[in-house]
């Protein structure tokens, strides 16, 4: 791919989906970086990390919408009062 102005790059900065030598590549990278002892707590951390955020994304979805307080509106512009 060439350029065609003046602060275009000739190769595009992100190519896409990293395939199987740049994962090689990146997992060699962190090796050097925690060490080998490091990596199952880092994999724990992160996989307690996933399930954390996967919990409060579903704990998000389960909270009523606005439409549903939208919904609850009078005629007037005034809200109804919400009965729990």
């Amino acid at each position: 791919m060439i350029g065609t102005g003046l602060f275009e790059p000739a190769v595009p900065l992100f190519v896409g989906i990293p395939g199987g030598l740049e994962l090689v590549v990146i997992l060699l990278v962190v090796v050097m970086l925690f060490g080998p002892s490091k990596l199952p707590q880092l994999a724990r951390s992160l996989g307690e990390a996933q399930a954390e955020f996967q919990n409060s994304r579903e704990a998000v979805s389960t909270e009523p919408s606005d439409d549903y307080h939208a919904s609850a509106m009078s005629g007037d512009g005034t809200t109804a009062p919400i009965r729990g």
